[in-house]
């Protein structure tokens, strides 16, 4: 079981995607009529600034300091006042609890039941409280470390519960002292949960007034701003209409009258952060977790006076300074991962932004030192798209919140693919038939869109890769692309070959894309998208090489068929190019920072090292290797965000990308197959004509002896990229 994101608490969900979670009232029950009056102005609040609140008050405070202080009304009597705030002002509620035999009494009344801090590794109180089937804020205890906390989120998953939150309320520093660590902000979203700031109870000085806490109220709004600016999913006050005069806690509590104001000065630099325009998303991140981050945040977090960040030169190493623990980092980094992993388990807006929230948290934590530079190769792109790639978008460390959760998610699915589809084969021809045999027989072969676009046929529409996977249909051009990213992820190095345009001259005449192939033991060797089959080598047995295709002009005629005379021969073998299958994000000092910290099972090949693939498989080539023409493959860089059913529209996106241009969006719609196995999408339509496909069965040879022939039939069904091997068993609608 893993913790529900967002959280639900009755009406009001908590987490990345919602508005921010207020949690606020008096510290303790001290009358109906003050609670009554409390939750009144809350309310009117919370409907100003939009937010969503939830009421607190506590009916007993068990850890008083002295046996003589006061402690509440009890717990029948608290939980009717709570019960009529509840039902009067239609506010959610929440108390915290002290005993296991409390627990069911107030799951009864609360949205909401919270674990004091002192008690936040009592077993049986978490057990109990995770028995009500109600949402469990967990106070971070004075004594721990944040990364300890697990133990409590473990304890809460293990007896049911689901929505759990997570509360910093700060650590001692010695005596009478507390201090807040804001890398223990991160450290705990990293757990999957939820994070609530408390700003009042930061600010206590623990027995300073002799029998009684005191504190300093003046430091709530300082410290609650710096932890906007660094994300939280809420914040915790405690407010009362005169704190000099209340029974529990008032030299900490906010002023109720002042609450208004001061709350929304927070909110501005809370919703400045998640829209990505200021501090941690663009500000200066060494000065992120900085010990005066909270005279910082007094100031505002505009632009004022702040400097704009520069970006590293492309042969600059880039030195990030650590500011929380390797740990932290890692978990941050591993449960964005994680989240990609388990889209099922969310609401997919809310899980691409919590992966967004994490990447970005992980990169201004402080990173390992990675050498990049720009690839030359980007200069050879057509003007407009080379235009469209700014150095410094490739060479910052800030995360794109659009497109790259969503180029993670590919990658994640494609490596998990390559790593089933591979199982034990250890051959790099045995992987790479593999590879190619799932490719063609779960992506059925259409038309459109091209290998390279033209007036005539620009391409209906251009599929990300997980949007390949899903829809079950592709081009030559698409069934490409996916075999190439599943070498890749496989350890294999793989190439679209091209052939040079006639007429002009030799060095500046156009690469025209043609097949996909496979270095191994400095051979490159030939795979057919559009037939769906290995180029069959000398005699119809095995795969060609490039050489063998060079030196043998039947391997390439034995591809004519009847009606459509093959458009390669075995002359063109001597002036091939190579293009590089390569996104910008592939080519982003982000993603090489990526791939190089993911271990373990999360690993995945995220950076392609595009000129010296060119110099690898350029040695396979027939001409010499300094007269082979290269550059990048325009198609992976052409996917566009289309959206809204059929109309020519697509959404703005980040310079990161490639262009975007108006394009025609095609409907799909899909029917989705349940089964014992796991959720498989069929392929939408498949438009390769069944002539020629006889003709092709009948003018191809066999691979090999003994080997039946290539399938050329659309496959059936195509399974959920996340369940590579999920479709089989019986089917029901």
């Amino acid at each position: 079981m893993t913790p529900r994101l967002p959280a639900e608490i009755g009406v009001a969900r908590c987490g990345p995607g919602e508005r921010p979670l207020v949690i606020a009232g008096p510290c303790a029950i001290e009358s109906e009529s003050l609670c009554m009056q409390v939750a009144e102005t809350l309310g009117g609040v919370a409907g100003r600034l939009q937010i969503q609140l939830v009421f607190k008050a506590s009916f007993d405070k068990a850890n008083r300091t002295s046996a003589g202080s006061y402690r509440g009304p009890g717990l029948d009597e608290g939980l009717a006042v709570l019960d009529k705030v509840r039902r009067e002002h239609g506010l959610p509620v929440t108390t915290d609890v002290h005993l296991p035999e409390q627990a069911a009494a107030a799951g009864e009344v609360c949205d909401l039941l919270q674990i004091p801090a002192f008690l936040c590794r009592q077993t049986d109180l978490l057990l109990a409280a995770a028995a009500t089937g109600r949402a469990v804020n967990v106070k971070k205890g004075q004594f721990l470390a944040p990364e300890d906390m697990k133990h409590a989120v473990a304890k809460l998953l293990a007896g049911g519960c689901r929505d759990v939150m997570l509360c910093e309320r700060g650590t001692f520093f010695g005596y009478g002292r507390l201090v807040n660590d804001f890398g223990g902000l991160i450290a705990m979203r990293a757990f999957g949960t939820p994070v609530i700031f408390d700003a009042t109870h930061s600010v206590q000085r623990p027995a300073s007034l002799g029998g009684a806490t005191g504190g300093d109220r003046s430091l709530v709004e300082p410290l609650a701003r710096a932890a906007a600016a660094v994300g939280v999913d809420g914040y915790f006050f405690e407010t009362h209409p005169d704190p000099d005069q209340a029974m529990s806690d008032g030299p900490n509590m906010v002023p109720l009258e002042e609450f208004e104001v001061m709350l929304g000065r927070v909110l501005r630099i809370h919703e400045a952060r998640v829209a990505g325009g200021t501090c941690i998303m663009h500000g200066t991140p060494r000065m992120l977790l900085a010990v005066g981050l909270s005279l910082l945040s007094l100031a505002g977090c505009g632009d004022g006076g702040r400097a704009k960040p520069t970006a590293p030169r492309q042969n600059e190493t880039v030195r990030a300074v650590a500011v929380v623990p390797a740990e932290v980092r890692k978990q941050l980094l591993d449960g964005a991962i994680g989240v990609l992993r388990r889209l099922d388990d969310f609401d997919e807006a809310a899980a691409y932004e919590q992966v967004f929230d994490r990447l970005n948290q992980w990169s201004h934590a402080g990173v390992a030192e990675v050498p990049w530079e720009a690839d030359p190769l980007i200069q050879r792109l057509p003007e407009e798209l080379r235009n469209s790639v700014p150095g410094e978008a490739l060479a910052g460390s800030t995360f794109d919140g659009m497109d790259d959760p969503t180029f993670l998610r590919d990658q994640r699915w494609l490596a998990d693919l390559a790593a089933s589809i591979r199982g034990e084969a250890v051959d790099d021809l045995e992987i790479a038939d593999r590879l190619f045999a799932w490719t063609v027989r779960s992506l059925a072969l259409v038309s459109d869109p091209p290998m390279q676009p033209t007036s005539e046929n620009s391409g209906a529409r251009w599929f990300r890769q997980g949007e390949i996977l899903l829809s079950g249909r592709a081009s030559a051009a698409q069934r490409s692309w996916i075999f190439l990213e599943l070498l890749r992820h496989a350890g294999l190095r793989g190439v679209m070959l091209a052939t040079q345009a006639e007429g002009g001259d030799a060095a500046d005449a156009p690469l025209v894309p043609w097949v996909p192939a496979v270095l191994s033991d400095g051979e490159l060797w030939l795979y057919e998208p559009t037939y769906g089959m290995p180029i069959p080598g000398p005699g119809g047995q095995g795969v060609a090489t490039v050489r063998q295709a060079a030196s043998d002009p039947a391997i390439l005629e034995a591809l004519d068929l009847p009606q459509r005379r093959y458009p390669v021969r075995a002359g063109d073998m001597e002036r091939l190019g190579v293009l590089v299958a390569a996104s910008p994000a592939s080519l982003s000092r982000r993603m090489l920072l990526v791939e190089k910290s993911l271990v373990g099972s999360n690993a995945m090949s995220l950076a392609v090292p595009a000129t010296s693939l060119v110099a690898e498989v350029a040695a396979g080539l027939p001409q010499q290797a300094e007269d082979v023409p290269a550059g990048l493959w325009a198609f992976p860089g052409t996917p566009s965000g289309c959206g809204g059913n059929s109309q020519p529209s697509c959404r703005p996106k980040s310079p990161v990308n490639w262009p975007r241009s108006p394009c025609s969006f095609l409907s799909l719609p899909v029917t989705v197959l349940r089964g014992s196995s796991g959720r498989c999408l069929p392929p939408v339509f498949a438009s390769f004509a069944e002539s020629s496909m006889v003709a092709a069965e009948r003018s191809l040879p066999t691979l090999r002896q003994g080997q039946a022939k290539p399938e050329f039939a659309a496959s059936s069904q195509a399974c959920h990229p996340s369940r590579p091997i999920c479709c089989g068993g019986s089917w029901d609608r």
